[in-house]
């Protein structure tokens, strides 16, 4: 008898249980998987009754499995194509496995800068310091025990930590982890030495007065540098942001600019995010004056940028700005307290004319009105001996009338 007469022969005398069945290539089990009945060949069982019975009862296992929502082909079918399309398992899966698969999907989402920050806190301080760990071992007290000797602020950690934070959400969101690992992870205590140093090293508010502003824009010797530093005293963007505005996002008509990226890094980047500062800024009439004049140097050039060099081409970067900004204080024979304070310039000049603090907060690019308050509180416009003016007439009398007809809630 030949081969092939000898395993129908064979397949004639077994019984074959429900979902299982004899082939020429070995013992098959069927299920339904994603709306749809597989067929699928398991690996090494013999073709006779033993052979038949423990696919019977790897099918059940199966099937339960489907049912938990804990079914993984390459548990049970390494070779079988859909294995391959699984993403990999927590219990498998370190720590330096799983921040290299976030920061390669990363790759075209991020931001040129913020990929190369994540790049380096991923290969230069997460994965030495976490990378051998598995996944599903990763606890609070693994984080705690590598920060607690550090010397740096509690901000740096925590920014430090940003990339795993994130890799970690990614894994839950494709079901890799069920749970997060760091849920309830608490930071150690700062150093009370780490929090003077940070705040000795803080910038410091220190505006320039209107007649610094002045002797500073009468001492420029071409006029783009001009326009540049008035339109930054009026406008209170930053710096990255001034060097990357375009035309297209300026509407003199309307009075308006749309401040949606910055340069930094000589790199060019969308502000994505209203926390960055994407906005629209009006023009005041300081403003609206420098792009008046800047329009006849750069509106019709190839790069459409705003603000240019003596050359008439783009900044590169904040640096080559720098210059210029410290060129002009020597020659109008004032501090140089660098191009940043031209922001806080601008805060405290509208503060101190009695502009309301959410309008200056949009316009500087700050969520909340608490950045305001922090550091230009002492150029809120206040009148009052108490440091604070009542909005209403809270007198008895006139208290009264305003209450009357109140209902509680």
């Amino acid at each position: 008898m030949d081969e092939h007469g000898g395993y129908r022969l064979l397949a004639r005398q077994l019984t074959t249980p429900p979902g299982v069945r004899l082939m020429r290539q070995g013992v098959q089990v069927n299920f339904s998987w994603m709306g749809k009945t597989r067929f699928v060949t398991v690996p090494g069982l013999p073709q006779n009754a033993k052979g038949l019975k423990q696919a019977a009862a790897l099918r059940e296992i199966i099937k339960r499995e489907i049912e938990l929502g804990t079914f993984r082909w390459s548990n049970h079918f390494p070779d079988h194509d859909l294995a391959k399309t699984e993403l990999p398992q927590a219990t498998n899966l370190s720590v330096k496995e799983l921040l290299e698969r976030w920061l390669k999907s990363q790759e075209g989402t991020l931001t040129p800068k913020y990929h190369k920050n994540s790049k380096y806190r991923v290969e230069s301080i997460l994965i030495p310091a976490f990378g051998h760990i598995p996944v599903s071992a990763l606890k609070p007290g693994h984080i705690r025990d590598w920060a607690k000797p550090l010397n740096i602020a509690r901000k740096t950690i925590s920014n430090y930590l940003a990339p795993l934070r994130s890799a970690i959400r990614e894994a839950i969101d494709d079901t890799i982890l069920v749970e997060n690992p760091l849920e309830g992870l608490v930071l150690p205590k700062e150093k009370t030495e780490i929090t003077k140093r940070i705040e000795s090293k803080r910038e410091e508010v220190n505006p320039y007065a209107q007649d610094e502003i002045e002797r500073l824009l009468e001492s420029c010797s071409h006029e783009t540098e001009k326009n540049l530093f008035q339109f930054a005293v009026w406008s209170g963007i930053r710096p990255g942001e001034l060097i990357a505005l375009e035309w297209q996002h300026v509407d003199l008509k309307k009075g308006t600019a749309f401040i949606c990226q910055a340069i930094s890094d000589k790199t060019m980047s969308d502000i994505k995010t209203k926390a960055k500062g994407r906005r629209e800024i009006m023009l005041l009439p300081g403003a609206l004056e420098a792009l008046a004049r800047q329009r006849a140097i750069s509106q019709m050039s190839r790069h459409g940028r705003v603000f240019v060099n003596r050359q008439r081409e783009p900044f590169a970067d904040y640096n080559a700005v720098y210059f210029c900004w410290y060129y002009a204080c020597k020659r109008a024979g004032i501090i140089n307290r660098g191009l940043g304070q031209t922001r806080h310039t601008f805060a405290s000049w509208m503060l101190s004319s009695g502009e309301e603090e959410a309008w200056v907060s949009k316009m500087l690019g700050h969520t909340t009105v608490e950045m305001v308050r922090k550091h230009y509180h002492k150029f809120i416009k206040d009148d009052s001996t108490t440091g604070y003016t009542l909005k209403s007439d809270w007198s008895t009398g006139a208290a009264a009338n305003s209450l009357k007809g109140t209902k509680r809630g």
